[in-house]
């Protein structure tokens, strides 16, 4: 068996080959790279489930956030399972199989609010870069696609008339994403004044970077000087938006099986577990609509006329 650092590097290789994102491949990276740190040197069936539990146990009492301590034994989770069927490693030398995931935290509504996306439209300049970005406000608030999909997003792959893109999204996954005739009418504004010689939607207007794709750095700085005009003080980042679709959708009687495929997810209890949560008064708005009690109030009302 290999030591376990030359396992990980091989891992993050055969990631990288699987044609997993970039961004996961380092997520990985950073996530195992304590553990190869820590048992340098040790071959992979050399690791015991003590040790991994004691590992464990170091990585709670360092972290910032249970969520923290939930990605570090997902990737670890990740990296043993591969390393059984590459390595054929006895299953029962898989030091991850016996540590349970710690339960998820109830996690805070992370959507913008209402009044927050209407400041941000509202404080745009009527200049190229403020259609732009009221172009970019409406992609994200009425697809819900990620900000992968949006800063990537080429002519080709943009049809107004229909009202469709098709964005790729992690590790170049594609799917369309739907959108209303106010984004088809923003999206025309902003292709009429956008610089010609690029097949990006979404670019820069940066006089060293004009025409090249919108990085994720610059699509929040863009958010974020909106934000700060706007005097927001809630969230404002491009995911944001996308907890927000999935709200409105779910509040305005949306299936959940139809916005998890809107949303890309993998599975319909990722859609549930990601934006399952909701602000108190969006949930009494819920109630109040649907709530069961409607109908015996409807049948007080009928005797009291009687």
């Amino acid at each position: 068996m290999p030591p376990i650092e030359i396992a990980i590097q091989e891992f993050l290789l055969a990631s990288k080959a699987n044609g997993l994102s970039a961004a996961t491949i380092t997520w990985y990276a950073a996530m195992l790279k304590p553990v190869a740190a820590k048992f340098s040197g040790l071959a992979l069936d050399a690791i015991t489930v003590n040790a991994m539990r004691q590992y464990v146990v170091d990585r709670r009492a360092a972290a910032r956030s249970m969520e923290t301590v939930r990605s570090h034994i997902r990737a670890l989770r990740r990296f043993w399972t591969w390393a059984e069927s590459e390595y054929d490693l006895d299953p029962k030398l898989n030091p991850m199989r016996k540590i349970a995931m710690p339960k998820k935290p109830q996690q805070l509504p992370k959507a913008i609010s209402d009044d927050d996306l209407v400041a941000m439209f509202l404080a745009t300049k009527d200049d190229v870069e403020g259609t732009r970005n009221r172009a970019i406000l409406a992609f994200l608030t009425d697809t819900g696609c990620r900000s992968g999909g949006l800063r990537g997003l080429t002519l080709d792959r943009l049809d107004i008339q229909a009202g469709r893109a098709l964005v790729l999204e992690k590790g170049e996954r594609a799917r369309f994403v739907p959108f209303k005739d106010l984004t088809a009418a923003l999206l025309t504004q902003w292709l009429a004044v956008r610089p010609t010689k690029t097949d990006v939607v979404f670019c820069s207007l940066g006089s060293r970077y004009i025409g090249q794709p919108l990085t994720a750095s610059g699509l929040h700085q863009m958010l974020e000087r909106l934000a700060l005009k706007a005097g927001v003080t809630g969230r404002f980042n491009a995911h944001s938006f996308r907890h927000g679709f999935a709200r409105e959708f779910l509040l305005k009687g949306g299936d959940t099986g139809l916005l998890s495929r809107l949303m890309g997810h993998s599975s319909v209890n990722v859609t549930i577990q990601s934006y399952g949560v909701f602000e108190f008064n969006a949930l009494l708005k819920v109630h109040s609509q649907f709530s069961p009690i409607s109908t015996l109030e409807e049948v007080i009302r009928n005797a009291k006329n009687q």
